[in-house]
């Protein structure tokens, strides 16, 4: 039985932003609590092992937005002070099973007593109040995910693996009272995978998965109304969830300690849940089909002395299907060498890594140019 109790505070953080001179974004406090509850048992019932996970938390994070005065505007401080309380539940169990391992569980998460409070503080030119207006923009909400899976591992031949898994998840939400009024949502959906592993011929193994993934909206994509980190926020109650099809692939050459690992994957995604920017506010709609792909580069091959050499690149590319318009969180092309020392008691690394011009922003995002980063770490 393993359990752990962890308290996190932050107080007056700031915010990085490229229009600090006239907003300045920080975090007055962030706060969070949180208890976990573990037990790992043998036999029981017939299945070879058993986990049960338990956790409990609470979190709450207060954001200010201050904006300078101008010729024709006061200075004006946006707050949105945000907490609620997270838990779960997540029993598994595993066994032998058909040749392979069979393993099985149920899973309950939630987040719940979740509220929102916001502000609009206007202030004079000595920093006097003029006038204060407060409002609920969540009076109480939560979300529920309740799921059961199953997973499956089994040799196929000397050198080949199938690995197969499915859940089934029923995702309920409420809101009561503040800015969207009393709303609720329900929806299921199944997910899964399949693998197929083969090798190692001539040192190559080589590996296919399809997957089927889902994923339900947040609360705050839904019912928050107010300023965030990145500026004022209004939700979307009508949200659906999105789902994809995803396809990956790995060929690896391993031998003597040297490998070289090249990843290719396609996700297919329907109703991408999608934070964009008209004007000057943000706002979340479900985009549509869209398309994510990429290619990565992978190399490590010792050295003497304990030192060893890695190599990395990679490329991807997403866009909405209707359009052919850029999303957001795609990375550059970028490219990495490290050189790494081990030691019996210490360590230490060079990093050097170049990332090109992103000239394909989302639409929550703005161009920007290349640049190169130097690292340098070491331990003992």
């Amino acid at each position: 039985m393993r359990a752990s109790f962890s308290a996190a505070d932050a107080l007056d953080v700031g915010k990085p932003s490229s229009d600090v001179e006239t907003v300045r974004t920080y975090y007055p406090k962030e706060s969070s609590r949180r208890f976990n509850l573990g037990l790992d048992a043998g036999p029981v019932g017939g299945w070879e092992s058993l986990e049960v996970g338990l956790f409990f938390g609470s979190y709450r994070l207060v954001t200010n937005r201050d904006r300078a005065a101008t010729a024709t505007a006061l200075r004006q401080i946006e707050s949105a002070d945000v907490d609620a309380n997270d838990g779960s539940v997540r029993l598994v169990a595993s066994r032998p099973a058909w040749g392979g391992r069979l393993l099985a569980g149920a899973e309950v998460v939630s987040r719940f007593n979740l509220e929102a409070l916001t502000s609009q503080e206007n202030l004079g030119p000595q920093g006097e109040q003029i006038s204060l207006m407060r409002s609920v923009s969540i009076e109480d909400a939560r979300q529920i995910d309740q799921a059961l899976f199953v997973t499956f591992d089994r040799p196929l031949a000397a050198k080949a693996l199938i690995s197969a898994g499915l859940r089934g998840d029923r995702v309920e939400t409420r809101n009561t009272g503040g800015f969207f009024g009393d709303r609720s949502t329900e929806h299921s959906a199944l997910s899964g995978y399949a693998t197929l592993t083969v090798g190692p011929f001539a040192d190559v193994t080589t590996q296919l998965q399809v997957a089927r993934g889902f994923r339900d909206p947040l609360l705050s994509d839904r019912y928050f109304r107010g300023p965030s980190g990145r500026g004022f926020i209004t939700g979307n109650p009508d949200l659906e969830p999105e789902t994809s099809l995803q396809y990956d692939a790995s060929v690896r050459w391993a031998a003597e300690g040297r490998s070289v690992t090249l990843y290719g994957y396609l996700y297919e995604i329907d109703d991408l849940i999608e934070r964009f920017r008209p004007q000057r506010d943000f706002f979340f709609r479900n985009r549509g089909e869209a398309e994510i792909k990429g290619l990565e580069l992978e190399a490590q091959t010792p050295l003497a002395a304990g030192f060893s050499l890695e190599l990395a690149a990679a490329v991807a590319r997403g866009e909405a299907v209707e359009d052919g318009a850029p999303l957001d969180l795609i990375a550059a092309p970028n490219g990495s060498v490290t050189l790494r020392w081990a030691g019996e008691r210490g360590f230490g690394y060079l990093r050097g890594s170049a990332i090109r011009h992103d000239d394909r922003p989302g639409p929550t995002e703005v161009e920007r140019p290349g640049h190169e980063l130097l690292d340098l770490g070491a331990g003992w």
